[in-house]
């Protein structure tokens, strides 16, 4: 846009550079110099912000929680517990449609809301990623797998039938009472 103007700025001083006096041609390029000038040092400076905002972001998708660090001059962590998580949705603007990637945006309960809130601590973003459906999954299926394991960690080991817990017992007390035989004995 910046480009395109300056690009027309300059096309028409150009135009119109002979019918001005000496002075006016002068001060004329160096508007038009110091025009693009500003944009080159402008573009170079978003472009190396971009590039180390890129380098020092970073994301970490464990078995408990999320944290994304992102941030040049202002950092930025976020870390969220998969029990908070409300809504995971994946956005995809029309460039990035173009160039295959796309964001995953988690939501977290808390902290009172509405729009103001909005950018603020409740929201994670993963920004510009290729892989954004399956990141969303992997997400998805640690929120469900939070969710189903109820207090605390995830049982590994079925749960004991009732019978079978009886016959352990008893098992248990056999064994208890050849013990204390083997003991008294000696």
């Amino acid at each position: 846009m910046i480009f395109a103007a300056l690009a027309v700025v300059s096309a028409v001083s150009s135009a119109n550079m002979s019918r001005a006096p000496g002075w006016g041609q002068t001060v004329l390029t160096s508007l038009v110099v110091l025009g693009w000038l500003v944009f080159v040092v402008a573009a170079v400076v978003t472009f190396v912000a971009r590039r180390l905002n890129y380098r020092l972001r970073w994301y970490i998708v464990t078995d408990r929680s999320l944290r994304i660090r992102s941030g040049v001059f202002s950092v930025k962590e976020l870390t969220m517990t998969y029990g908070n998580i409300q809504e995971i949705r994946v956005t995809s603007g029309p460039l990035q449609y173009l160039l295959g990637l796309a964001d995953v945006e988690v939501q977290a309960a808390g902290g009172g809301g509405g729009e103001k809130q909005r950018g603020s601590g409740h929201t994670g973003r993963f920004e510009g990623l290729s892989n954004a459906n399956d990141v969303r999954d992997l997400i998805a299926d640690r929120v469900r797998r939070y969710r189903d394991s109820g207090l605390g960690e995830r049982s590994s080991q079925p749960a004991v039938s009732e019978p079978s817990g009886i016959a352990a017992a008893r098992a248990m007390l056999e064994e208890v009472r050849a013990l204390r035989t083997a003991l008294s004995a000696e």
